[in-house]
């Protein structure tokens, strides 16, 4: 969960570069954990580094952007989705559901979409969407499920994240390239 919480804020601020003691203050997370979390984001290519500053990637908001209806198309002919059937830690599926909604911030998704995606039970997910939601990272979006019971419940990135992903992506990525320029 506590990379979850460092997650959070990379998204609630997604212009900013972080300092591992600036998250851990913010966070009230230990500094090892913070750094362990730090590791694990890494590692699933959310975040990046740069002399000791940690930020967003911004390659990947809004990456599926379009692509979307290609894959919900394969999942309802039946066919596997090779890309995302590659075998994770239990661990894991917040952080690959994490990036999925960064990838997607205005799209909606159901547990069972994501659950044929992801090649996982549909509990999992379910379990791995209630914790994201804890969090505030997605909200669920019950008013087609409201009109008729046996419409399944849609997740989407939480609306203030998902603006503030929309809107400093661009800044972001200036200043990426700026850095890497010097």
């Amino acid at each position: 969960m506590t990379y979850l919480k460092v997650l959070y804020y990379f998204l609630k601020y997604p212009d900013r570069f972080w300092l591992a003691m600036d998250l851990s203050r913010m966070s009230g997370i230990e500094l090892r954990s913070v750094y362990r979390a730090i590791g694990k984001l890494k590692e699933h290519h959310l975040i990046c580094d740069h002399s000791k500053l940690y930020y967003l990637n911004a390659e990947i908001i809004s990456h599926l952007y379009g692509k979307k209806t290609e894959l919900r198309k394969k999942l309802e002919n039946g066919s596997t989705v090779e890309a995302f059937k590659i075998i994770y830690k239990k661990y894991d599926l917040e952080l690959l559901l994490a990036k999925h909604f960064i990838a997607d911030p205005h799209g909606e998704w159901t547990a069972s979409e994501l659950s044929l995606l992801y090649g996982r039970p549909n509990s999992t997910v379910q379990s791995a969407l209630e914790k994201m939601q804890i969090l505030q990272i997605i909200k669920e979006d019950r008013t087609e499920h409201e009109t008729n019971r046996t419409n399944p419940i849609n997740y989407r990135l939480d609306a203030i994240l998902s603006a503030n992903l929309s809107s400093k992506k661009n800044y972001l990525m200036e200043r990426i390239q700026e850095m890497e320029n010097v």
